[in-house]
């Protein structure tokens, strides 16, 4: 700390005591030797060699420091600032009696500072590439005939965006994004064209649901004619297209055959999906069979009756008589007498009877 003390009054230089005297003893073992002949040589010394010791070594870094300091105020007001800030962290930080421990941290700290303060140093290497974060968002989809991709974006500690390219690829398939139902592994794999970053990948799972289709029961109303009616359902996917499966249909009252009796029924539809992009559903609607009218009664029809014909007079015609009924006279059987008021023609009439 001594030259540190002679950089802040202004010195130019500075001594020890002493750097050979060993006060006729020996350094090597200051312990056998009376009070009064203790040795104040840095060094350890012998009859044939001069060895460094911790003390030595602590005069030296002085010396240096010292050069360090005056470099550091001959530079101007700019560096007199941390000339000032050096001197003041390291005077006061330890105990300047020359025989008491003293702290040099603060001292090797500052002497760092200083020295990439003038440029002695040459620059720090750039700290390691560090592995960024790789956020890969494969969120869960519903099928709907369309492509489904997952996001990846590299960030960095700032949670800025990380220059690079990320390429993203899906188990089963490829790099294309899926389209059909089902569960997919994703793997997204960044390279880095920033070198504080390294390159990073991660995976994530990507599930796209089957969707649920609109399943119809078309209802209608029908007429008791002694046959079975049944009700029709249909199962349309996306955009309306038809969706593969059965379809089992139900009625209540009854069972799943379809009913003849009049009446209402509910019906039920359970549709199971043959296409892997759809799930199973079901629909309800009502069928209604109304009983047959009874049959007209008849209606008894006007009775006709004849009108009077009028019938035209048959022809009078004359007797015919035999020639000789005629021509001959009638014959009298008995005599009689006759009314004299009779007269007989010659023609034969009837005669009033008496």
């Amino acid at each position: 700390m001594q030259a540190w003390l002679s950089a802040r009054l202004g010195a130019t230089g500075s001594f020890f005591w002493s750097f050979s005297d060993d006060a006729s003893g020996a350094s090597w073992n200051e312990y056998r030797l009376p009070a009064t002949q203790a040795t104040f040589s840095p060094f350890f010394l012998s009859n044939t060699q001069v060895t460094v010791s911790k003390h030595s070594e602590a005069i030296r870094e002085g010396m240096e420091d010292f050069e360090y300091l005056n470099a550091l105020r001959a530079t101007g007001d700019a560096a007199g600032t941390l000339f000032d800030t050096a001197l003041s962290a390291v005077l006061q930080a330890t105990d300047l009696q020359w025989t008491t421990s003293k702290d040099r941290t603060a001292a090797d700290s500052m002497r760092m500072t200083i020295a990439g303060a003038l440029g002695w140093l040459p620059p720090p290497p750039p700290p390691p590439p560090v592995t960024p974060m790789l956020v890969l968002n494969a969120a869960t989809a519903t099928y709907d005939g369309q492509a489904h991709s997952a996001q990846a974006t590299a960030v960095g500690d700032d949670g800025s965006a990380i220059a690079g390219s990320i390429e993203v690829t899906y188990s089963p398939g490829d790099s294309t994004p899926p389209v059909n139902a089902g569960a997919y592994i994703v793997t997204a794999v960044f390279s880095s064209a920033d070198g504080r970053y390294t390159d990073a990948s991660a995976t994530a799972t990507l599930v796209i649901q089957p969707a649920t289709p609109i399943v119809t029961v078309t209802e209608y109303d029908a007429v008791s004619d002694g046959t079975a009616h049944a009700a029709s359902a249909s199962a349309t996917g996306v955009d309306g297209v038809p969706v593969a499966g059965s379809i089992e249909v139900s009625y209540v009252p009854g069972d799943g055959d379809p009913p003849v009796a009049a009446g209402t029924y509910a019906v039920t539809a359970v549709f199971t999906s043959a296409d892997s992009n759809y799930a199973g559903a079901t629909a309800t609607g009502t069928l209604i069979i109304t009983a047959q009218p009874p049959a007209p009664e008849p209606v008894a029809s006007a009775e006709v009756i004849d009108a009077p014909q009028t019938v035209p007079p048959e022809p009078v015609t004359e007797p015919e008589f035999p020639q000789d009924v005629v021509d001959a006279p009638p014959e009298i059987e008995e005599p009689g007498v006759l009314d004299p008021g009779v007269t007989i023609d010659s023609e034969i009439e009837d005669s009033p009877q008496p």
